[in-house]
C-alpha cells in the first residue's frame, strides 16, 4: 500500500484557476477526491477538475460514493441514464 504521507503538502489544484473557485469548507473534500481519481485513473483532466472546482458539497460527496465502483471518469461525474 502507498504512503499516503507523499501528499502532504501537494495541493492537486496548484496553478490552476479552478483553485480559486473552491471555498476552503469544501477543499478538503474536492482535495480527496482528486487524489483517488488520480490513483484509480492517472492524471486528472482539466475539465474533471474545473467540474470539482464548481462543485457543491453535495456534488463532491455523491462522486466519491460513486468513485467506488466506478470504472471511467464518466462513471463518477455523468448520471447513468
Amino acid at each position: 500500500m502507498e504512503n499516503c504521507d507523499q501528499f502532504a503538502g501537494q495541493d492537486p489544484f496548484a496553478g490552476r484557476v479552478a483553485a480559486v473557485a473552491i471555498p476552503a469548507g469544501k477543499r478538503g473534500v474536492a482535495r480527496m477526491l482528486t487524489r483517488v481519481l488520480q490513483h484509480r485513473f492517472g492524471p486528472v483532466p482539466t475539465w474533471v477538475s474545473e467540474k470539482i472546482a464548481g462543485a457543491d458539497l453535495s456534488s463532491l460527496e455523491e462522486w466519491n460514493f460513486r468513485l467506488i465502483e466506478a470504472q471511467s471518469l464518466d462513471a463518477v461525474f455523468f448520471d447513468p441514464e
